[in-house]
């Protein structure tokens, strides 16, 4: 061990470029596993976490009701589709306005969204929530800029 140490010592360039090269690729070992451990970890909560797949890109996400329909079609192994759409847009109830930027992205959903995922609702019913064309399903901060004090679930959407 002894000579190594002395060896490096002689050899500065040679130490240099071992040290760099080890420190890379140490480097991508941790990178690859966080981006591992992200991608199993996301959204682990759900129910049938392990039996959802998400098709889209990585900042735009939608699937068409014809191509869902195709698709169960191909696959008779897919249980159940869920149709969405993410949009950029504003939020208007009344005077009071919201903007894509303050409030992130518009989600538009047919009613199978809450069977296949279990978020939480504060008030409102899971079963009915989406079950028509003139329902939708605000965020708790959302509902307090645009109605204030006001129960936001006897408003319809427009």
């Amino acid at each position: 061990m002894k000579s190594y140490l002395k060896f490096l010592s002689r050899n500065k360039a040679y130490t240099f470029i071992n040290i760099a090269g080890l420190v890379v690729s140490l480097m991508f070992i941790i990178l690859m596993g966080d981006y591992t451990w992200r991608q199993y970890s996301i959204d682990t909560w759900h129910k049938h976490a392990d039996r959802i797949y998400l098709m889209s890109e990585e900042s735009y996400f939608f699937l068409w009701p014809q191509a869902a329909e195709g698709i169960r079609q191909q696959c008779p192994d897919v249980e159940q589709t869920c149709c969405v759409l993410s949009q950029s847009g504003r939020i208007k109830h009344g005077d009071k306005e919201v903007k894509d930027s303050e409030s992130g992205i518009i989600m538009l959903a047919d009613s199978t969204f809450f069977h296949l995922f279990d978020f939480p609702l504060v008030k409102g019913n899971r079963q009915t929530a989406l079950d028509a064309p003139d329902k939708c399903v605000v965020t708790e901060g959302l509902a307090r800029r645009l109605f204030g004090d006001k129960n936001p679930s006897a408003r319809r959407c427009r």
